[in-house]
């Protein structure tokens, strides 16, 4: 595809994408690396070359990469997200909420985006937030314990107990299904816990 139109921006993206597939890192750069060059259009590139380079394990150009995404188009979604999970990382919690609020914000169905953003805005005690950022999850992935967990201890938070036990209780019943019993009995506890003080 790429000998046939050498120019074009998106084969190059797709053979990137492609590459990435396979977890051809190397191979995948080197594409869309080519991408940049022929597109007008960067910000989707960098994200995606930011995305190898966190997978390769170097924040540093992950973080110039993204910088490079945000200054092609500062409302790039993913851009932000990505921005805010590496902040995250680092262990800059503040401007990692920043980031992922502009990133909702921007898409309101970046799933992963909310969750992250939903447990700092647990952090912060901001529980209606994190149940609307948490509502998002669940229905996105019905599957995942995780974002039921969550959910209930949003609404826990917001003083909804019955439906804060039923989303706990429903968490617990998605670890046992997994075959995860450090979760399952996480659950199990706090729902034991909650139950004492009601």
């Amino acid at each position: 595809m790429v000998r046939v139109i050498p120019g074009n921006a998106q084969a190059y993206e797709a053979l990137g994408n492609l590459y990435i597939q396979q977890e051809n890192y190397d191979q995948a750069l080197v594409y869309l690396r080519r991408g940049l060059q022929a597109s007008s259009d960067k910000s989707n590139l960098y994200v995606n070359i930011a995305n190898i380079q966190m997978l390769q394990d170097d924040p540093e150009s992950a973080r110039a990469s993204l910088e490079q995404a945000l200054r092609a188009d500062d409302r790039n979604a993913r851009a932000q997200n990505q921005m805010g999970y590496l902040l995250f990382q680092e262990g800059d919690r503040d401007a990692a909420y920043e980031y992922l609020l502009r990133s909702v914000r921007l898409d309101p169905d970046l799933i992963s985006a909310h969750a992250l953003l939903g447990q700092l805005l647990l952090e912060r005690e901001l529980y209606l937030q994190a149940v609307l950022s948490y509502r998002k999850v669940t229905e996105a992935r019905p599957n995942e314990p995780a974002g039921f967990y969550n959910l209930g201890l949003a609404l826990w938070g917001q003083g909804l107990h019955a439906q804060a036990l039923s989303n706990i209780e429903l968490a617990r019943v998605l670890y046992e299904r997994q075959g995860d019993t450090t979760g399952a009995e996480r659950a199990t506890e706090l729902i034991n816990f909650w139950s004492a003080q009601r």
